[in-house]
């Protein structure tokens, strides 16, 4: 993993998850399955792929959604926006795993907890080359708008760490990933104004947000992750 950066600012890089009107309530009982772990190697690239174009958002609130246990995601859901994240992210490079799969490696590398989320930037990107074969990652801690419209323009997505700490926009306090997939000077909103396409795990099931509320909000962390193929060059 390519790290950017050598020092790393002692902050609860967090998650916070905004409950849909039917989960806030779990009144039916729970039909479980696991599901046995999958291999995780990546497969070949292909030319001029677009992996961002790939990227499918899972609800972190849903318990058939691919936990290792009924146990797993009663503990962990609320504080699991990082691993959703990471794993959609994984899917639309081809990864077979489950969200109950990235969430074991997050914990294995000492970067999350029940309480407070994503709590290591560094762990959570190195996850990714130690155990996903043929892929790598950067983590940034002072990822710029700029970079991830380019980024996001060469078709890789960005995972980014967002927080609105007045609530001004959206709820997320003491923060919140999801995947940034593109960007649009004239975004299918009701202004028709510039936006971010995202992907996003939480009950809002954001898809188009404002430039200006997506912006104020990550301007807020600046921390981001870039997975790429091992040996490619981020933009």
């Amino acid at each position: 993993m390519k790290r950017l950066l050598r020092w790393l600012v002692p902050l609860v890089l967090g998650c916070a998850v905004v409950a849909s009107a039917s989960l806030l309530v779990h009144a039916a009982p729970v039909t479980w399955s696991y599901t046995a772990p999958l291999w995780k190697a990546s497969p070949s690239p292909t030319p001029q792929e677009n992996i961002a174009s790939q990227v499918v958002a899972v609800y972190q609130g849903d318990p058939n959604a691919g936990w290792d246990s009924p146990a797993q995601y009663q503990t962990w859901w609320r504080s699991a926006c990082s691993v959703f994240a990471m794993y959609a992210v994984l899917r639309a490079f081809g990864v077979e795993t489950r969200p109950g799969l990235v969430l074991d490696d997050e914990i294995m590398q000492h970067a999350i907890t029940p309480q407070n989320g994503l709590i290591s930037l560094p762990g959570y990107a190195d996850l990714v080359p130690r155990f996903y074969g043929g892929l790598d990652s950067t983590y940034y801690e002072h990822m710029t708008i700029s970079h991830i419209r380019q980024i996001v323009a060469a078709g890789l997505p960005v995972l980014a760490n967002i927080w609105d700490p007045e609530a001004r926009y959206y709820h997320f306090e003491p923060g919140h990933w999801l995947v940034v997939v593109a960007y649009r000077a004239h975004a299918p909103l009701a202004t028709h104004g510039p936006g971010y396409e995202l992907r996003d795990s939480s009950g809002y099931h954001l898809t188009w947000v404002s430039a200006e509320a997506f912006e104020f909000m990550f301007n807020n962390t600046h921390r981001a992750v870039v997975v790429h193929r091992k040996g490619s060059v981020v933009p």
